[in-house]
C-alpha cells in the first residue's frame, strides 16, 4: 500500500513537471511568434524589398501593354459634325471624317516585345525572391538574438548562484577567522574566491545587457514588456 502511495505520488509529481515544461515551452514559442512579427514590421530592409517587387510588378504591366502605344485614336471636330453647319453636298467635295483610327507596328518589336517581357517578369520574380530571402534571413536574426539572450540570462542566473554560495562560504569563513577557528590564508583563499565570483556575475550581467538591449532594439519593445504581455 505504501508502495502504491508513493508510485502515485511520483507519477502526479512528474505529471505535473511535464506539464509545466510543455506551457513554458508553448510560452516561448509565442514569444519568438511574436518577436518575428514585430521585426518583420520594423526592419527597413524588408519594406524596401517589398516596394521593389511592387515597382517591378507595375512595370512588368506596363511593359505587357506597351503594344498598345502603336494604336493611335483621333476624334476631328469641325462645323458639320457638331452640327453649328449643314452640310452642302453641292459645295463640300469632301468632308474630313468625325475619328480616324491607326495602327503601326515596327518588325523588330515582333521580337522586342518579347523579350521585353520576359525580362520584366524575370525582374519581378527575383525581387520577389529576394524578399523572401530578407524575411528568412530576418527570422533567423531575431530569433538567433533571443537564444542569446537567454543563454545570457541563465548564465547570469547560474553565477548569481555561484555568487551567493561563495559569499556564504566567505562569511563562515570569516567568522572562523575572527574566532581563530581557521588562518590567515584560509581566510583569504574564501575572500579571494568570492570577489573572482563578483567579478564573473558583472561579467555575466554585463553580457546579458548587451544581449537585451540588441534583442530589443532588433523589434522596438522591452523583451521584459512581451514576455510580460503573454
Amino acid at each position: 500500500m505504501r508502495l502504491l502511495f508513493t508510485v502515485l505520488c511520483l507519477c502526479t509529481y512528474f505529471g505535473s513537471l511535464f506539464g509545466q515544461v510543455q506551457q513554458e515551452d508553448s510560452r516561448k514559442e509565442q514569444i519568438k511568434t511574436r518577436l518575428v512579427e514585430l521585426a518583420l514590421k520594423r526592419v527597413p530592409a524588408l519594406q524596401i524589398a517589398k516596394l521593389d517587387v511592387k515597382v517591378l510588378e507595375k512595370e512588368q504591366m506596363i511593359t505587357k501593354v506597351s503594344w498598345l502605344s502603336n494604336v493611335t485614336l483621333r476624334a476631328n471636330f469641325n462645323e458639320y459634325n457638331l452640327g453649328i453647319k449643314e452640310y452642302d453636298r453641292d459645295i463640300n467635295f469632301f468632308t474630313p471624317p468625325n475619328y480616324n483610327v491607326t495602327f503601326g507596328l515596327r518588325l523588330g518589336e515582333l521580337f522586342e516585345k518579347p523579350a521585353e517581357n520576359k525580362i520584366a517578369r524575370n525582374k519581378a520574380i527575383a525581387a520577389k525572391l529576394k524578399s523572401d530571402e530578407v524575411r528568412s534571413d530576418i527570422k533567423v536574426k531575431v530569433l538567433s538574438l533571443y537564444e542569446d539572450y537567454l543563454l545570457a540570462r541563465e548564465i547570469l542566473g547560474i553565477q548569481t548562484l555561484m555568487t551567493d554560495d561563495f559569499h556564504l562560504r566567505f562569511t563562515v569563513q570569516e567568522n572562523k577567522y575572527k574566532n581563530g577557528e581557521v588562518t590567515l590564508n584560509e581566510y583569504k583563499a574564501a575572500f579571494l574566491e568570492y570577489n573572482q565570483s563578483k567579478m564573473k556575475k558583472a561579467s555575466a550581467e554585463a553580457n546579458m545587457q548587451k544581449a537585451k538591449i540588441a534583442l530589443e532594439t532588433y523589434v522596438g519593445i522591452s523583451i521584459d514588456e512581451l514576455e510580460n504581455s503573454l
